[in-house]
């Protein structure tokens, strides 16, 4: 039982790490829209309308962008790096795998930053 109340613990830890950073990618994301051209140009409804849809999208690109096979990782950009199991209990979930073969299928791309930044941008404008 001590195991199990450990578990929960360190999955409410990496629970509230992933949070942490899912908000600051997403303040780094509308900062980011903000850049693009014509996108302030826009009513406001339909900023938050195009970031609601994208966002999600943008911060799985991002993540999957630093994926390392190797250790079966991925690398948050404030260097934390989980595996597919703390992934899992991090919050993921059942989404987990599909995150996972989604990076696979990205890497042979080797995409370097400003693709990334191209992809995210389409993933914004198209919603």
């Amino acid at each position: 039982n001590s195991s199990a109340d450990h578990r929960v613990q360190l999955d409410l830890g990496l629970w509230d790490k992933f949070s942490e950073l899912a908000t600051k990618c997403i303040i780094k994301i509308v900062e980011f829209a903000k850049r693009l051209p014509g996108f302030t140009g826009l009513s406001m409804a339909d900023q938050i309308t195009l970031l609601k849809a994208a966002c999600l999208d943008i911060l799985m690109l991002r993540i999957c962008t630093r994926y390392t096979p190797e250790q079966d990782t991925m690398t948050f950009s404030d260097g934390l790096t989980l595996t597919r199991t703390q992934m899992h209990n991090a919050g993921f979930g059942p989404l987990t795998d599909l995150v996972f073969a989604f990076a696979g299928q990205l890497l042979p791309l080797q995409l370097d930053d400003t693709e990334t930044g191209l992809l995210s941008a389409i993933c914004l404008i198209c919603g």
